[in-house]
């Protein structure tokens, strides 16, 4: 099972910003943009630190994403594209690079990035500490 951690570097009011690393060579897969920590209130925070489960997910509205499994008091933490807070509810979302949109913190290249995770994880559960 592959181990991927996510190391955030900055929390403010508006967002958590970070970057997914593999944990066997150390290599930078993808920046994450997260909501920030509001003391993991369901919608509105990001996922407390801790080590979980990632696996496959599919519904109508996100077809192609990963579910972070096992967060306290929390379900569908989800790993999909987006660029700003106003795209998750909770979940992280890949970026390539930080960047504004619309006068709002953002993660940009969400697709490529997602594209980036796939290809390294395929279709395996993995764990995200």
């Amino acid at each position: 099972m592959k181990k991927l951690k996510l190391i955030r570097l900055s929390n403010s009011e508006e967002c958590t910003q970070g970057v997914l690393k593999d944990t066997e060579t150390g290599i930078c897969l993808m920046l994450t943009f997260e909501l920030p920590w509001l003391n993991n209130e369901p919608c509105v925070s990001c996922i407390p630190s801790g080590t979980y489960t990632v696996t496959k997910y599919s519904s109508t509205k996100y077809p192609d994403a990963y579910e972070i499994t096992n967060v306290p008091n929390r379900t569908h933490i989800l790993i999909h594209t987006g660029n700003t807070v106003d795209h998750t509810r909770g979940c992280i979302l890949p970026g390539s690079t930080f960047g504004v949109l619309g006068n709002k913190n953002a993660v940009l290249s969400s697709g490529a990035a997602y594209k980036k995770l796939k290809s390294f994880v395929k279709d395996e559960d993995w764990e995200l500490e």
